[in-house]
């Protein structure tokens, strides 16, 4: 179906079911992604950009830490990160990790008003997400195997 979908409307890059969901509650038990379908559409696409929806990692430490600040967030789970890498040698090159930015924003401000709560001015706990941001999405970067490559995508873009 993969091929038959890309072939009839062009597209440039194919969103594939492999068992990740939106949110941050995504398995009830055990995860279970399929890499064996990923592998499958690169038998039949090889080479042709995939994408992983709703494949945030739900980090337990921010979960935890926004708990003790005050938050009420149960159950949550997500996309183990270490698989990120395997799924990007079987064609993955969009990770969609939305939730875990928000639960970064949300331990951030969560904290900040915790700890000072005089302050009601957004700008201050800003500035320290745009840090805390920046170093999850380094992390991310490492897990993907994109770390390092700034240079190369520099020279691509400029092309």
């Amino acid at each position: 179906q993969a091929k038959e979908f890309v072939d009839r409307t062009g597209c440039d890059s194919l969103a594939v079911a492999i068992g990740t969901s939106h949110g941050a509650f995504k398995f009830s038990g055990s995860q279970s992604l399929h890499f064996d379908v990923l592998a499958e559409i690169q038998k039949e696409l090889p080479g042709f950009p995939l994408v992983m929806h709703g494949s945030s990692s739900v980090p337990q430490d921010e979960v935890k830490r926004i708990n003790e600040a005050g938050g009420k967030i149960k159950g949550a789970k997500g996309v183990d990160a270490t698989q990120f890498r395997k799924a990007a040698t079987l064609g993955v090159t969009k990770v969609n990790i939305d939730t875990d930015g928000r639960l970064v924003w949300t331990r951030v401000h969560r904290e900040f008003f915790r700890d000072h709560p005089e302050v009601f001015d957004l700008r201050k706990p800003g500035k320290i997400f745009m840090q805390a941001y920046a170093d999850f999405i380094a992390e991310k970067n490492d897990y993907l195997g994109s770390k390092g490559h700034l240079e190369e995508v520099r020279e691509l873009v400029s092309k």
